[in-house]
């Protein structure tokens, strides 16, 4: 919690250290869910730090996440971690390769609002990024009805920004507008810093 908690206030290389020392500890006290939970929020970390000298560590913490999930059964994980995965793909360009891992994670988040409303804000990321607008704002407006059901205010953010950005992109601006004022909002409301650049 510490590590996420650095992270979302941009304090990036405080908070994978305190990731790194939480996984050694969960790897130490063989507990395999918190072991599992541990990678996944280094992975994911990793993933978005937007070092490419470190993603390759963070894909093999959200590999070995899903690996323990399959044992666990957590497909809600499982889901989250196949979601980070695509992640990068997305932002290489490699758009078919990400559109496969996301609706796998699909189909593992259903029955989870939560998880199923981050997968279909990247996986509405990725098809507006492809000029699939129709599909994408389908998506991302499904996305941003789960996330707000499940009151996660983040991920409401994150897809206000996204649906903003599809709009945009639309020359729809007065669609976009009032989307990315309440991301920007949310963001400044639960203090997520390092997120805050995209809404503005």
């Amino acid at each position: 919690d510490a590590g996420n908690a650095a992270i979302d206030a941009g304090a990036l290389d405080a908070g994978l250290e305190c990731l790194r020392r939480a996984t050694a500890e969960a790897h130490a006290c063989g507990d395999l869910s918190l072991k599992a939970n541990a990678l996944f929020a280094m992975g994911s970390a990793l993933v978005h730090s937007g070092r490419r000298a470190v993603q390759d560590e963070g894909g093999a913490a959200l590999h070995e996440t899903i690996a323990i999930c399959e044992r666990t059964g957590d497909t809600s994980l499982a889901a989250a971690a196949l979601r980070e995965l695509a992640w990068p793909e997305v932002l290489s360009g490699r758009y078919g390769r990400a559109e496969i891992i996301l609706k796998r994670a699909r189909e593992l988040s259903q029955g989870d609002e939560q998880e199923e409303a981050a997968v279909l804000s990247v996986l509405g990321m990725c098809l507006t990024d492809v000029a699939r607008y129709g599909e994408s704002i389908d998506h991302l407006r499904h996305s941003l009805e789960l996330s707000r059901s499940a009151a996660d205010d983040k991920r409401t953010a994150f897809t206000l920004a996204f649906l903003g950005r599809a709009h945009i992109l639309r020359r729809e601006l007065d669609l976009a507008m009032p989307m990315l004022k309440e991301s920007l909002e949310l963001v400044e409301g639960t203090a997520w810093i390092g997120f805050r650049a995209l809404p503005e």
